[in-house]
């Protein structure tokens, strides 16, 4: 990750992701670039200051001056705050996700945990759905259309060697997700996370989940 330099120039800087990287060179057929969507990642909307002494035309001074991120080839780290049009005027609060139970924890290799998942603020018909480690745990949804994701995921930071997959799928919103767990026979817990994403407001929640020592079956 860089900077890109601010010397009023307007530069489009464009660069495939890994996924898109995949498709080119293994099925061009699903490499098809069909929209796109402007970001605010690296903006800081708190520096408006409508005190600043120089009148509200300098209001936003310190946002103009941030510096522009360039683009990276995962999505994982960047690419997380869309901006959105056909908003109604007087509206006054982003979609957001209420998520129950708020934490998932599975005890034994028979738990199911079902995951209810209601919108507020903005109507939102679909969202996709991530489990970030799916050695771990798994994920199930009626309806559910599975997506592809980057195959990096997210490195594991607990002291074991490798790395760890992602799963994910596109579903409607009212839909109630399944979590289960995989066979933990260790001496201690895994802990891994489950997004939710709404597809067209890029709302954003996560549930923990942990998966407790599960070699001995419930009787």
């Amino acid at each position: 990750m860089g900077f890109q330099l601010k010397n009023g120039t307007v530069t489009v800087h464009a660069k495939l992701t890994d996924l898109g990287k995949k498709y080119l060179l293994t099925d061009q057929t699903r490499f098809t670039i069909a929209r796109f969507s402007p970001l605010d990642d690296e903006i800081d909307y708190s520096l408006w200051n409508t005190g600043h002494t120089d009148g509200n035309a300098y209001y936003g001074k310190a946002i103009e001056a941030l510096p522009l991120l360039e683009p990276v080839t995962s999505a994982i780290f960047q690419a997380k705050y869309n901006l959105i049009k056909d908003l109604d005027r007087g509206q006054i609060r982003m979609a957001t996700f209420v998520l129950n139970p708020a934490s998932v924890s599975l005890e034994f290799i028979e738990s199911v945990t079902q995951l209810n998942v209601t919108i507020q603020g903005i109507d939102e018909p679909r969202m996709k759905v991530i489990l970030l480690d799916n050695t771990k745990a798994d994920i199930n949804a009626p309806g559910a259309q599975m997506i592809d994701v980057n195959p990096l995921a997210v490195q594991n930071f607990i002291g074991q060697s490798g790395f760890t997959y992602a799963k994910a799928f596109e579903v409607a919103t009212n839909a109630t997700i399944e979590v289960t767990p995989k066979w933990n026979n260790t001496a201690y817990d895994w802990s891994t996370k489950v997004i939710i994403i709404g597809t067209s407001t890029n709302a954003r929640s996560e549930v923990p989940v942990t998966v407790k020592p599960n070699s001995v079956i419930q009787t």
